[in-house]
């Protein structure tokens, strides 16, 4: 995992502390307003309240396509910001290699290229949006004509009053703009559960074992041995496959070879600081797998 990834993860934890003081209690009052209002409803007339029951599933289903979209989208811009963070991070600390092979306009449009699929997903996110707050208003309008019509014929029959039916008018409101508001929750609910997820992978790493620590120094090294050493980093190419060496004690070895050839890449397999893919290696004897080692 890269500096820019650990960092932006990291920095996600804003987003659970916004949900947490802001949308949260915002949430708890918007469903205490829904049930009040929808039982107030019933004890004005409990036909025309049957009307909501009719509609309910209606947005149940608006909030469980955005659910789906957002959970996918919002993921993705975090993953996108992450990268353009990395790259970011990488371009800045390497500057001078890059400038010494000549490379910065591919450095450049390397980052241009991730800054605009960012931007592709954060606009796939602006369009989730629009279509929670058309669906849900679309919706909060053929439900209030539906009403209006419905219990306009009630008036008629005079089996509910003209005050009744205004008060069901205003309750409409207290109902269906609770619901919109909580339809369009989903999006920052979204945020701060991905954020959590993104976070908790960091803190549920295992720690490196550091309790077998051995400190060696430098006259008493012994005899190091690797024995059909390989390792490669990540999914890249082979830097060492069936490698064999034995650095005698008291003597003067040189490693020499071109950049890149594995040099720095012998010495922190010596001290274990990148788990070898096959083979052994021996220090005084001691196999040097899941020990810590220090040389002073």
């Amino acid at each position: 995992m890269q500096i820019g990834e650990i960092t932006s993860r990291i920095n996600d934890a804003v987003k659970i502390r916004s949900f947490i003081n802001e949308v949260a209690i915002e949430m708890i009052v918007n469903v205490f307003v829904v049930i009040f209002s929808f039982i107030l409803m019933f004890t004005y007339y409990w036909k025309l309240a049957l009307v909501i029951v009719l509609v309910i599933p209606l947005y149940v289903v608006i909030y469980f396509i955005l659910n789906k979209f957002n959970k996918k989208v919002e993921r993705n811009i975090m993953e996108n910001a992450a990268e353009l963070q990395t790259q970011l991070v990488e371009s800045v600390t390497h500057i001078r290699t890059v400038k010494e092979f000549g490379i910065e306009d591919f450095s450049n449009l390397k980052t241009e290229n991730k800054f605009v699929k960012l931007l592709f997903t954060t606009y796939k996110s602006g369009l989730n949006g629009i279509f929670a707050g058309t669906s849900t208003q679309f919706l909060a309008s053929i439900f209030t004509v539906v009403l209006i019509w419905i219990g306009s014929g009630y008036v008629i029959n005079r089996s509910i009053t003209p005050g009744e039916l205004f008060s069901f008018y205003a309750l409409i409101g207290y109902f269906t703009s609770p619901v919109a508001s909580l339809i369009g929750m989903n999006k920052t609910a979204q945020n701060a559960l991905i954020a959590a997820d993104r976070l908790f992978e960091i803190m549920d790493l295992e720690r490196e074992e550091t309790e077998n620590k051995i400190v060696l120094l430098k006259e008493n090294l012994g005899d190091i041995k690797f024995e059909n050493v390989s390792f490669r980093y990540g999914s890249r190419a082979e830097v060492f496959k069936n490698f064999n060496a034995v650095f005698k004690q008291n003597e003067t070895t040189a490693i020499v070879g071109e950049s890149g050839s594995g040099k720095t890449t012998l010495i922190s397999l010596l001290q274990n600081l990148y788990p070898i893919k096959e083979g052994y290696i021996y220090i005084l004897g001691i196999m040097t797998l899941n020990l810590f080692i220090i040389i002073v």
